[in-house]
């Protein structure tokens, strides 16, 4: 077995497959192509989970892959996947974009993806920043598959091959601890070695070379390696990973268990030869527990901030987004080490985040202080929801970090997601969370909104806004610090509003001065107030309500009260702008916000990097332009629409706690651009201007079928299009195809489409749009439907159904008409009849007492009905108390047929996720 982990060779095979371009990148001067590559993984050293005396591949491999030519650097990470869970192959698909196909590469990458993300900045393949979890959730013979690191070796390649031979090596020590009397059931191991030694954390890698560098940040608060688990009672070994240690003779190793009710320790010390922990080997100990001191676990009781900070502290705020708590952000940076409650008094809100946490049986609720609701999981994904009743949450500490599991779903854990600001219940490895104790402020203070104020030239007021705490009872003092420059002719302080009243500058440079708010006991808060020299006149930013002859200009990007600030990873970040009449006054702060765009259109941010778009979600950036990288601004109801221009619909919103992002849903709030005025416009420095687009002539369209409902629409292909827009019965949707299926229609009716071809080149944009009108048959029967006795069979799926009638996620729709004869309707409580994109599925809740109905229209018979559905919770459908399988034809027989749903088990809170309906009917 040895033999079989100090084997240090993983091979894999990579096939790439090139997709051609049509067209010069703009500003490049070689032609790049997006590569679909597949690597396939062997075992002569075998990894993820123990098997006997082999290690193989598991759930959700994936693996970050470095491609470097020259400057450039390109990291992808494949897709996951669980189809390889126990076997000895494996294979990672990777889609690579914008590379050169004659260019020579190197390639190196790091296994697996997880240790990589959430680290920003992580662009230098020389110093590649990689995480070793201090946390891992290893079962009993298994180690977590997180915490395998193993760094690719470096190749040079003249030109990317279509096949490609890589090998892995083992960037960590694998390591198995065998403790011996454990006299009860154990939920979480603790392994502590000296603070000196560093077990887990941060590290860089030189992805050119495969070498390991330095450790530069430790992964605890100590050096503990914290293995969660469900340990039985006995003799257990509980397996990790670790960077590579060496106690010399003397130095202690601790091992301590966690009980619900008991905490073991014992410490052992390295005899001659030490205790080695060997990066690429299989290190093993054992360690008797008969010796270990015992206490009683800590009751934690009491108030806390629920925190997290993987920049700054963001607290657990009472407020719920209905699957999630949102965060807020304190701008506190202390340590975790020196963190105290005191460090958050000063910010806004904090009362929602303060949660009492009590005792419930053998362990623990959380409840806001502030609502006096229960922090709960619904059972589905990672939602977190509020709750009236008390929920049995089972807490452990160590070293600050805190634990919160719910009880009832053994693996669901309170945690704060980084990427995707929220806190809510997660299974997977997200930002460490500590609980920090509150107590009431007992200092006087004094806290201003904002610390800077800017005025013009002219004689005027300015009103200081400040708060105090409960303890400061009387009324502060303001005073002009002396060797002020501007001339304050008075100040007058009322109750939380300090006026102060200024002369008019009338010299040729700014003017200062700064005010003091004082008060017995507490720190002075000053604020300093810059007067514009005389002469000067303020710039705003206006909001753009009508489009203009050029868009070129500097802009903010506003969402609401909103402003983009900053991009992070695949969002935009946002600030709170002031906004009156339409306006946001040009500041030092907002000017660090402001984006600059010209024709054709980019958007570069302030950090001179230009804004992309991938067909996605999320959002991009880069110091160069490509097809992606173009936007397309129009103006409707006063806003500008921000779209894409190589994907059609994606549009560029604020979605709450997630940022700026493209949607092509109505999902948050649209973006809109507040243009600056009043000054001179910056020329920021733009790639080259693409040539105008060339405006292709669409060929004729024609109406190739007609029924009663439904029109077919064929046209001929356009060279270079990559997709055509189709407008018909105020319906937009992008097909790929040259035909187009407009259903739903009213018989006896005409109907116009209308389209336009699509492109993605830099002199290829939009067709000039072609119309065609169709109309459909005549109704043969009032009823509708065949006009012959023959059966009917009507079959929808309800992926089909969402994209023809728009359905948004997590929505609710109660009726479904399968076509003029057939209606399919629903009614219950408030969640069944939600459409999830999730599964493309239509839900039924059993708790919701709920009713499915397929119906039709007078003249007709339903003969027999077919339903295909998903399962939780282990819902079934049902018919008059028989349960029906998914897939089971039904004979009817008659008009109508309701379903109800119940349960293959004991549980009461199944669901029924219908994903297609299959009728057959015939007219009387």
């Amino acid at each position: 077995m040895r033999k079989i982990f100090k084997s240090f060779m993983l091979v894999a095979a990579a096939a790439m497959t090139f997709a051609s371009c049509q067209r010069e990148e703009l500003n490049a001067p070689k032609e790049t192509v997006s590569v679909n590559l597949t690597m396939h993984a062997g075992v002569e050293q075998t990894k993820t989970y123990l098997n006997g005396n082999a290690v193989l591949w598991g759930k959700g491999e994936a693996v970050t892959l470095y491609v470097g030519a020259g400057e450039t650097a390109k990291f992808v990470s494949s897709t996951a996947t669980n189809a390889y869970d126990g076997a000895e192959t494996a294979s990672f698909e990777f889609t690579i974009e914008g590379v050169t196909a004659s260019e020579s590469y190197n390639l190196g990458g790091i296994y697996p993806a997880s240790a990589v993300q959430g680290i920003n900045n992580n662009d230098n393949p020389k110093s590649y920043k990689v995480a070793l979890p201090a946390t891992q959730n290893a079962e009993p013979g298994k180690y977590d598959p997180s915490a395998y690191i193993m760094v690719l070796k470096p190749e040079a390649v003249e030109a990317l091959p279509t096949e490609y031979t890589a090998s892995f090596r083992r960037a960590v020590a694998l390591n198995k601890i065998t403790l011996t009397n454990v006299k009860e059931d154990i939920s979480t191991v603790e392994i502590t070695v000296p603070n000196t030694k560093y077990l887990a954390g941060r590290r860089n890698f030189d992805l050119t070379t495969g070498e390991s560098g330095e450790v530069y940040e430790n992964g605890g608060r100590t050096n503990t390696i914290k293995v969660n688990s469900a340990f039985p009672a006995g003799t257990i070994d509980v397996w990790f990973t670790s960077w590579g240690v060496e106690l010399a003779a003397g130095q202690e190793l601790t091992v301590k268990m966690i009980s619900p009710s008991k905490i073991y320790t014992r410490t052992i010390t390295a005899k001659e030869g030490g205790i080695k922990f060997v990066e690429g080997d299989l290190n093993k100990l054992t360690v008797n527990m008969e010796s270990a001191t015992v206490e009683v676990n800590t009751d934690l009781s009491g108030d806390y901030l629920i925190a997290s900070v993987p920049k700054s502290w963001n607290l657990m705020s009472g407020k719920n987004g209905g699957k999630y708590y949102l965060h807020i952000v304190s701008g506190v940076t202390t340590s975790a080490i020196d963190v105290k409650c005191a460090d958050f008094y000063s910010v806004a809100e904090v009362n929602d985040c303060i949660w009492t946490v009590e005792k419930m049986g053998d362990n623990y609720s959380i409840k806001n202080k502030t609502t006096g609701k229960y922090v709960s999981y619904t059972g589905e994904d990672n939602d977190a929801y509020t709750s009236d009743d008390a929920v049995e949450l089972v807490l452990s500490e160590k070293d600050g970090v805190m634990t919160v599991e719910y009880k009832a779903v053994a693996g669901r854990k309170l945690k704060y997601n980084s990427s995707s600001p929220r806190f809510a219940f997660y299974t997977t490895d997200q930002t460490p969370l500590y609980f920090i104790p509150w107590e009431a402020d007992t200092t006087p203070r004094i806290f201003v909104n904002e610390n800077n104020y800017e005025v013009e030239a002219a004689e005027g007021s300015i009103d200081i806004v400040y708060t105090t705490n409960d303890v400061v009872t009387g009324q502060i003092k303001a005073t002009v610090k002396s060797g002020a420059s501007m001339a304050i002719n008075s100040t007058s302080v009322a109750n939380g509003k300090v006026t102060v009243n200024y002369a008019a500058n009338t010299a040729q440079d700014p003017k200062t001065a700064t005010i003091v708010l004082s008060y017995d006991g507490a720190e002075p808060q000053e604020v300093v107030i810059t007067q514009a020299a005389a002469g000067a006149t303020k710039q705003y930013y206006v909001k753009v309500t009508t489009a203009p002859n050029d868009w070129s200009g500097t802009y903010l990007i506003v969402a609401g009260t909103s402003v983009a600030t900053a991009i992070d990873g695949s969002w935009l970040k946002y600030a709170t702008a002031t906004i009156n009449d339409n306006k946001i006054e040009a500041t030092a702060t907002t000017n660090a916000y402001a984006v600059a765009s010209q024709s054709y259109y980019t958007i570069k941010l302030a950090n001179g990097q230009y804004l992309g778009s991938p067909n996605s979600n999320s959002i991009k950036q880069s110091t160069s332009v490509a097809n992606d990288f173009y936007w397309k601004f129009s103006v409707s109801n006063s806003l500008v629409k921000i779209e894409a221009n190589s994907y059609s619909g994606r549009i560029l919103r604020l979605n709450g706690t997630s940022g700026f992002r493209t949607y092509t849903s109505s999902t948050g709030t649209q973006a809109t651009l507040y243009r600056l005025e009043g000054g001179e416009t910056p020329d920021p420095e733009e790639p080259e201007t693409p040539a105008e687009p060339v405006q292709l002539a669409m060929s004729d369209i024609t109406c190739s079928a007609q029924t009663e409902n439904s029109l077919t629409f064929t046209w001929t292909a356009v060279t270079n299009a990559t997709g055509y827009e189709v407008t018909c019965n105020n319906k937009t949707e992008t097909v790929t195809t040259t035909q187009y299926v407009a259903e739903n229609l009213v018989a006896s009716t005409s109907y116009t489409i209308s389209v336009v071809a699509k492109g993605n080149g830099t002199d290829y944009l939009d067709s000039v749009p072609k119309t065609q009108t169709g109309t459909t048959k005549e109704e043969q029967q009032s009823g509708g439907g065949d006009d012959s006795a023959e059966p009917v069979t009507i079959s929808k799926t309800i992926a089909n159904i969402a994209q023809a009638n728009s359905w948004q996620d997590a929505t609710k729709y109660t009726t479904i008409n399968l076509d003029a004869i057939i209606t399919a309707s629903v009614s219950g409580g408030s969640n069944t009849g939600k459409y999830y994109v999730n599964g493309n599925n239509w839900r039924i809740y059993q708790n919701e007492t709920p009713s499915l109905k397929i119906s039709a229209v007078s003249g007709y018979t339903i003969k027999t009905v077919k339903i295909t559905y998903s399962v939780k919770n282990s819902g079934t459908l049902t018919l008059n108390s028989s349960n029906i399988t998914s897939g089971t034809e039904v004979v009817v027989d008659a008009d109508t047929i309701n379903f109800g749903v119940g349960n293959t088990g004991s549980a009461t809170n199944g669901q029924v996720q219908v994903t297609e309906i299959n009728v057959v009917y015939k007219k009387n």
